[in-house]
This record gives C-alpha cells, sequence and structure tokens, in this order.
C-alpha cells in the first residue's frame, strides 16, 4: 500500500504575523490595495531602522514651518563625502534634501521631487542640514516606477499612507492645524488624479535598490503614461 500522506508543516515560530495578517478581512469590500496600504504602514518603523545607516535612504522629515498642506519634507541620507564634517552625536544624521516640483498648496495625488538647491556663494549646491532622528517620521517611502533616485515620484499608495500616519499620530504637522500658514499658489493640485502604486527607487523592503531608474515588479503601462504625462506638466512648469 501506498504510504500515508505526511503531515502538513508546522507554522515557523520565528514568525511573528503582523495586524494585516492576523485580521485578514474576507469581503467583498476589502481589496489587495488596502492590504497593501496596511503593511505599509506597519512597516514604518522598521523602515527607518533599517534604513538609516544606508546613504541615499529616503525619509520623511519634520520640518518646522508648512510646506503646502504638510509640515513635512522629503530628505535623503548625505554621502560621507558630501557633508562637512562627521557627526558625534548617534541622534542625528546629515540630510540632502528634495523639493517638490509642484509649488500648489495641495500636495496632489503621485508627488514629483528634484533636488533643493541653495547657493554658496556663486555656487549653486544640493542643500544639506543636521537633523535629529527624532524628526524622522516612521512611514516608508515608496516611489514609482520609471522614476530616479536624483528625482524621486511617490505613489498615491505611500500619500495616502503619511497623510494617514500624519493625521493619527502628528495632527501638528497638518498645514490646517498651524496658525502660520504660508500663503501658496492655489491654482491646482499636483498631480491629481494620477495613479502610481508600483515600487521604484525603493525595493519591496523598503531600502534603497541601487539602481538609478526604477524597475519595480509591479509596475505598468498606466504608470508609466501617468509618469510622463506628469514630467510634461513639470517641465512646463520649470520653463514657465
Amino acid at each position: 500500500p501506498p504510504p500515508p500522506p505526511l503531515p502538513p508543516p508546522l507554522p515557523n515560530p520565528l514568525h511573528v504575523p503582523v495586524t494585516s495578517e492576523v485580521n485578514v478581512v474576507r469581503h467583498s469590500g476589502y481589496t489587495p490595495d488596502m492590504a497593501a496600504k496596511l503593511q505599509l504602514l506597519e512597516r514604518g518603523q522598521t523602515y527607518v531602522e533599517e534604513n538609516l545607516g544606508k546613504p541615499g535612504a529616503m525619509f520623511w522629515i519634520e520640518l518646522s514651518y508648512n510646506e503646502g498642506e504638510l509640515r513635512v519634507g522629503l530628505g535623503k541620507l548625505a554621502a560621507a563625502a558630501d557633508v562637512p564634517h562627521q557627526l558625534d552625536d548617534e541622534g542625528a544624521r546629515w540630510v540632502s534634501w528634495f523639493e517638490r516640483k509642484g509649488k500648489n498648496h495641495d500636495w496632489g495625488n503621485v508627488v514629483a521631487f528634484r533636488p533643493a538647491m541653495i547657493y554658496e556663494g556663486r555656487r549653486k549646491v544640493v542643500q544639506i542640514t543636521e537633523e535629529t532622528l527624532a524628526c524622522f517620521l516612521s512611514v516608508v517611502v515608496e516611489t514609482c516606477a520609471g522614476c530616479t533616485a536624483a528625482e524621486p515620484k511617490i505613489t498615491k499608495r505611500c500619500m495616502e499612507v503619511l497623510r494617514e500616519h500624519i493625521k493619527t499620530r502628528h495632527p501638528q504637522l497638518l498645514a490646517a492645524n498651524n496658525a502660520d500658514n504660508d500663503d501658496e499658489d492655489e491654482e491646482g493640485s499636483e498631480g491629481e488624479g494620477d495613479v502610481c502604486d508600483s515600487y521604484g527607487c525603493s525595493d519591496a523592503d523598503g531600502g534603497p535598490s541601487g539602481s538609478e531608474s526604477g524597475s519595480g515588479a509591479n509596475s505598468s503601462t498606466d504608470d508609466s503614461e501617468d509618469s510622463n504625462a506628469e514630467d510634461g506638466d513639470s517641465s512646463s512648469e520649470d520653463s514657465s
């Protein structure tokens, strides 16, 4: 007679299930995108801890002023060759800053960034400042497929997670909750209507991919079309 079937494998004792795995919701309204956003939200603290030693890793960082609708900026860990001196404080990092390509008050759904440039004498250089780790938000930076590490483009899903994180944990970072809102251009919302939910400059584990251009497995033709359309808008804005 044939041998009896093998018993099912035991669960991995080292695996600690997260909320999104334990509380699996089985209903028609629960979509894979909702599950992906939940996992993205839960990975925030791990993302920060795992990438603090990686030059080029991107983070959301609290600002002391309103940048449109949020009091938050996007920065990356500066390379050792670009910093004025090494820091003695383990609770701080040198940050190389990005700025939004669009200057509307509303950030929109898909947000494109470029290096923030300042003048040192007559020379134009990327702005680099010392920032404390207490200002780093526990939110994964997820970028669109097809963007570059020099000019990252943030996915719609990442923006939704960032807004939710700020709303529930750091409401003081909403410009609407601050009395010193700066006057902003109200012409429209940057990237409004665009959809881009694939990994690009950051890999599936949330860390830098080491590649200049994104090539996420979740990329799609629609993402590329949205990316090209926004690049065209940004080019028009720059030329004006």
